[in-house]
């Protein structure tokens, strides 16, 4: 997988980013224009997937649920979060709530102070 889209805002701190990757799978490094504030109402982070895993489809942060974005996977379910089919195929239809996933655990469901992207570091 290349990267990823998800939470609807410009201005997020980078340990929360870190934290939803991470949830996601394995973070890898936040999109340069993200870090910059140039993505609008969206941010791009990169993170590292297992494919032989099912897929988060949204995560939960704060109580907000966000939708999960991935780019450079074909044929990916978000019935049941897995590789090799689509929806109108899916053999296995789970519940809603087995797709949306755990969301934040502790460390994502603690208060961040929303920073100015000015004062986000950039990753190399």
């Amino acid at each position: 997988m290349d990267s990823n889209y998800g939470a609807a805002t410009g201005t997020l701190q980078k340990d929360i980013l870190h934290c939803i990757g991470n949830e996601i799978r394995h973070f890898v490094r936040i999109d340069g224009n993200t870090q910059q504030a140039e993505r609008g109402k969206f941010v791009r982070i990169a993170v590292s997937v297992d494919l032989s895993k099912p897929l988060l489809s949204q995560i939960e942060v704060e109580g907000l649920w966000f939708h999960i974005r991935y780019e450079d996977i074909p044929n990916a379910c978000f019935s049941c979060g897995r590789v090799g089919h689509v929806v109108a195929s899916c053999p296995h239809r789970p519940s809603v709530r087995d797709t949306m996933g755990t969301g934040g655990g502790p460390s994502c469901s603690e208060s961040y102070d929303v920073e100015s992207p000015e004062s986000v570091p950039a990753v190399e």
